[in-house]
């Protein structure tokens, strides 16, 4: 069975406690993302379903991920999420600045990644170690 893309009550909750968050009223929010009164008050009481523009226009006014408004169990703010394009940013500035890879511009060969790893390994048994004393 394929997992549900969108939660009714989960987003009817979310929309409420954005709403509470950010001090708003339905009211204030139908005014500044263009929806009426009635068709926000119908979302936020699980009454209908929230059509995607109206997902994306509410993501965007409180800066969330849509997709955990729609009810996912994901990132609630988009700068939290961790793009593959990031994590090989920082992975090969660790790798730099662990001395693995003498220039930061040279490319990362798969040596450099097994140094990483191993490095990392490492860190995480001190810590374990570290924790348990």
């Amino acid at each position: 069975m394929k997992d549900k893309v969108y939660d009714q009550q989960l987003f009817a909750k979310r929309l409420k406690d954005l709403i509470e968050e950010n001090k708003d009223t339905l009211l204030s929010l139908s005014q500044s993302i263009g929806l009426s009164h009635a068709t926000l008050s119908r979302y936020a009481n699980a009454k209908s379903h929230a059509k995607i523009l109206a997902v994306k226009a509410i993501a965007d006014k409180y800066g969330i991920n849509p997709v955990w408004l729609m009810g996912a169990d994901v990132e609630k703010y988009i700068e939290n999420i961790v793009t593959d394009k990031d994590f090989a940013q920082r992975y090969k500035e660790f790798l730099f600045e662990t001395g693995i890879i003498e220039k930061f511009d040279s490319p990362v060969t798969n040596k450099d990644l097994e140094e990483g790893s191993k490095v990392i390994k490492k860190l995480i048994n001190i810590y374990k170690i570290s924790k348990d004393v």
